[in-house]
């Protein structure tokens, strides 16, 4: 696992579980919600946010499953994904995630995460994730 193919894989398919969730294409319940979002979440995980405000898995799902359908028009494009290998199991990613609303540009956000690879089961999950961002008026 080199480059690890798999935290790539893994960070598209959460951030597109994202954009389902959002938009309601997917049901609004807590099982859906623990396979399209949780089960990408280390036990430990936590989110610091551009204020440096933190949440951790349980502050952050809660957040997300109420949010479910807020936003029927949102899209998400992921630029410049770059995978550094820390340790055996543990990668930090930085990538772009750039947010849109009815096809025009509202947040760009500059994150970084740190994933950590399941020694048993070979899962990717995020263990860590902060971002920096940058508004633009809609």
């Amino acid at each position: 696992m080199k480059n690890c193919n798999n935290c790539k894989r893994s960070i598209i398919e959460l951030h597109q579980n994202f954009e389902d969730w959002y938009n309601s294409e997917i049901p609004k319940q807590k099982n859906i919600l623990k396979t399209k979002i949780q089960d990408f979440l280390n036990p430990n995980f936590q989110i610091v946010y551009p204020d440096a405000t933190k949440q951790n898995k349980i502050q952050f799902s809660n957040m997300i499953y109420k949010d479910h359908g807020s936003s029927k028009s949102f899209n998400i494009k992921l630029k410049n994904i770059k995978i550094q290998k820390i340790d055996q199991n543990t990668y930090l990613a930085r990538y772009q995630e750039w947010q849109y609303n009815k096809n025009k540009c509202f947040l760009k956000i500059q994150t970084s995460s740190v994933l950590q690879r399941n020694p048993k089961t070979k899962k990717i999950q995020f263990l860590q994730i902060h971002e920096t961002q940058k508004k633009f008026k809609t």
